[in-house]
């Protein structure tokens, strides 16, 4: 917000005095919204998973709003994949990102989870969700 509080600033300036200002006051105006912009997004952002039996739903959404559901059957533990979407950066420290996606047999691509971080703990999901499926899978067989 602040870049494009100063782009705007900038562009009036140079409404006022003219010269170099022209250039630096849009490109922070369009820097500074850009980030502005995906910051609220990723805030914004909501995603909403529930797995009963092998029945997957999936609702995103989008300051609490609902934006779109999809569902889909579980079949195997392979349709489950991890994900690396992003990696951080902080002084040497560097983190992964990662998501469960499940890859349906009608060709859906449903994101389970996301923005979890580090290799381990998505495999650990992983596995949480696979050892359930197969709870729920013995007792339907029993």
């Amino acid at each position: 917000f602040i870049f494009a509080a100063v782009g705007v600033f900038l562009t009036w300036q140079a409404s006022q005095e003219g010269g170099a200002l022209w250039v630096m006051g849009p490109v922070f105006a369009l820097i500074g919204g850009l980030l502005f912009v995906s910051g609220v997004f990723v805030l914004g952002r909501g995603l909403e998973c529930q797995i009963e039996g092998r029945q997957v739903t999936i609702v995103r959404r989008m300051f609490g709003k609902p934006l779109y559901s999809r569902s889909a059957t579980i079949r195997s533990p392979q349709q489950i994949h991890l994900d690396k979407s992003v990696t951080a950066t902080s002084g040497k420290r560097q983190t992964d990102y990662y998501r469960l996606k499940l890859h349906s047999d009608d060709g859906k691509k449903l994101t389970l989870a996301e923005g979890i971080a580090g290799r381990d703990a998505a495999e650990a999901l992983r596995q949480r969700i696979i050892d359930q499926l197969s709870r729920d899978l013995d007792e339907e067989l029993t």
